[in-house]
């Protein structure tokens, strides 16, 4: 009998589409994990005399899916941004401190790292095979116990029943506390990071939609045969305490002025010559905002959307990360 506690996830990057491997590292700061099959069966009736519902069955699609979510930590970070955003990153420094910069592309393939993706109850084993993430969340609150989180949808060709790689450890992590991160805003076509906004940042949520896809073709087999791409969205929404900056950004939206350069950042932990930092880097445009007002402790709030527009200045695209942790090479 498994077990929810003893629940676990594991992930190997795959060299290629249709070649699963062990998995090397186990995911950490998880707070929930699920999968599940996708067999398509095609029932089928025929005109034979009879009132039968169906005459006979045939499985016609087979592919998997799985969904994780739980704190998000500079150290696993890389990891979900090479099978979202980008894939084929490396960390760059020759000290303690490695790098990981991350953009969106924009003229050529995204790429993503595959991974074999191993979950487990303390009973069965079960893999996702040539998996990647189909949506991903990064979200927080700055409330007493605020952390940054992250939700992250997985596609794969199939979910199979298997064993699970043996004695792979716990890891050292550090999270990120919401408290600890800092907002900016500018306008598209300037300088990203020019302009703090203090004492206004209330919670957030960023969401990235890859539109990675599985191709169904005549293959010979019935799973799916390749990973296609197609136009990515992201979206940012924010809530801010509605005092001058709020306002600020207000007057942008009624202006039709919306074209804005946001930026995410938090630092942690010293290392090596700087510190553990995760940034998000974020163009757009205002297109919606909440009611006038909400509430938080009695104080007014204004909740902002924005939606990813190419900046073709200094900033030359939509969406960028960058990470700094202490892992020489991308683990899992």
């Amino acid at each position: 009998m498994g077990s929810s506690d003893l629940r676990v996830a594991q992930i190997g990057k795959q060299a290629s589409f249709g070649t699963p491997v062990a998995a090397t590292a186990k995911l950490m700061a998880l707070t929930d994990l699920s999968t599940k099959p996708e067999v398509t069966i095609k029932q089928s009736t025929y005109l034979q005399g009879d009132w039968a519902p169906s005459h006979a069955a045939r499985a016609t699609d087979k592919r998997g899916s799985a969904k994780l979510a739980g704190d998000l930590c500079f150290e696993d970070a890389p990891i979900y941004l090479s099978a979202a955003v980008k894939g084929g990153i490396t960390g760059v420094g020759a000290t303690a401190d490695k790098t990981w910069d991350v953009a969106a592309p924009l003229t050529t393939s995204p790429a993503l790292d595959l991974r074999t993706l191993e979950v487990y109850d303390g009973s069965q084993e079960y893999e996702l095979t040539d998996a990647f993430i189909s949506q991903l969340t990064i979200a927080g609150a700055a409330a007493n116990d605020g952390l940054v989180t992250f939700s992250a949808d997985w596609l794969g060709r199939e979910l199979v029943k298997s064993t699970l790689t043996p004695a792979l450890a716990a890891r050292a992590i550090d999270t990120i506390p919401v408290g600890g991160m800092s907002l900016y805003i500018d306008a598209i076509g300037a300088t990203i990071a020019t302009t703090v906004k203090a004492a206004t940042l209330i919670d957030f949520s960023f969401q990235f939609t890859p539109n990675t896809h599985l191709k169904k073709f005549a293959d010979g087999d019935v799973r799916p045969s390749a990973v296609g791409y197609a136009r990515p969205a992201a979206q940012l929404t924010f809530s801010a305490e509605f005092n001058a900056n709020a306002i600020a950004e207000l007057d942008q939206y009624l202006a039709g002025t919306t074209g804005r350069l946001v930026r995410l950042v938090a630092t942690g932990p010293t290392l090596g010559s700087s510190a553990k930092k995760f940034q998000l880097d974020f163009a757009g445009d205002i297109m919606s905002v909440g009611d006038l007002w909400g509430d938080r402790d009695g104080n007014t709030t204004l909740q902002f959307t924005l939606a990813a527009r190419y900046d073709s200045a200094t900033f030359a695209n939509y969406v960028k990360f960058q990470v700094v942790n202490s892992s020489a090479t991308l683990i899992g």
